[in-house]
């Protein structure tokens, strides 16, 4: 992926949750690939878009209020990230997709988002995603 993030075959990605999850929490198996792809993003060489419904998830977790401020603000301070609003066209695209492929509701939602955004990928570590035909899905350990 390092090396197809240079050749800037990928303008624009769609980032799930979980890598957010992983980055902001330093999560030790994770953190070098995360690392990467945020490097990209503030260096101009990557876009990325990821739906609204990521800071909700980022915040649900249990934690103090001061480690959830961090988060949220280190969120939302992401160079180059696109954060997209559920519209009428994602709502009725992930509900088409959750039909289709029963994923979870929020899978549906940031699928259908990235879609929307016309990102090339979409990259996550969840790998029952990867089984989504109608956007190239990368896992973080293909990084």
């Amino acid at each position: 992926m390092k090396k197809v993030l240079s050749q800037n075959k990928y303008k624009l990605v769609g980032l799930d949750t979980n890598i957010f999850i992983y980055h902001f929490r330093n999560d030790p198996q994770f953190v070098d690939k995360t690392d990467l792809i945020f490097k990209f993003l503030e260096d101009r060489r990557v876009r990325a878009v990821t739906s609204i419904i990521t800071i909700a998830e980022l915040q649900a977790f249990r934690a103090p209020e001061k480690v959830l401020q961090d988060i949220r603000e280190s969120f939302l301070s992401t160079p180059n990230l696109i954060t997209v609003d559920v519209n009428q066209e994602i709502a009725l695209g992930s509900a088409e997709i959750r039909r289709e492929y029963k994923f979870a509701l929020a899978d549906a939602i940031q699928l259908a988002t990235a879609i929307d955004a016309k990102a090339q990928t979409f990259i996550t570590n969840d790998k029952r995603l990867k089984l989504f035909k109608r956007l190239p899905v990368t896992l973080l350990t293909e990084i």
